[in-house]
């Protein structure tokens, strides 16, 4: 069986150490979700997988167990879950985009802690909601820092090349 593993990360797919078998991450955008959503991956895990789910340490879900030649099933029985919880996607019932995307945590807040004094997961939902901006901003930071290294080489070698000159001139 050929995977294409561009379409697999695509999806939040995940190759398992059975061929032909993968596993599905759900981000939980601040470890928050109602029992509809738990029962829409309990249905998921049922019928498509082999009955277990994984807890991730990200507050997500890995549905495990799925055979590849069901991924497009199982992405459109996932479409109402990332709708609920959400989740930025770039085409609606194609799974979303997970290779390098990391779920926004968050501790239980002021819901349920008698200590807590903000939201904090619809704060982590916001934040995932903007995640496509952020994105936008990651890059254009990475592309300037990028370029005050070459900045930064660049006055490094004319500094060196004044101080040969200076040791060539004073001898």
């Amino acid at each position: 069986m050929d995977i294409n593993t561009k379409k697999l990360k695509k999806n939040a797919f995940r190759v398992s150490k059975v061929r032909g078998i993968a596993a599905s991450r759900v981000r939980v955008p601040g470890g928050c979700c109602n029992a509809e959503v738990m029962q829409q991956v309990v249905d998921i895990a049922k019928k498509y997988g082999n009955g277990q789910i994984h807890l991730t340490t990200r507050q997500g879900f890995e549905i495990e167990g799925i055979r590849m030649e069901d991924m497009d099933k199982v992405n459109e029985m996932l479409q109402p879950i990332i709708e609920n919880l959400e989740i930025n996607q770039t085409e609606s019932g194609s799974g979303y985009p997970a290779s390098g995307t990391r779920n926004v945590c968050a501790c239980i807040g002021n819901r349920v802690c008698p200590f807590g004094n903000y939201n904090t997961a619809a704060f982590a939902k916001r934040i995932t909601r903007r995640s496509s901006d952020l994105r936008g901003l990651r890059k254009l930071f990475s592309r300037m820092i990028f370029i005050s290294r070459l900045l930064l080489q660049a006055v490094q070698m004319i500094v060196s090349r004044r101080e040969c000159m200076t040791l060539e001139s004073s001898e």
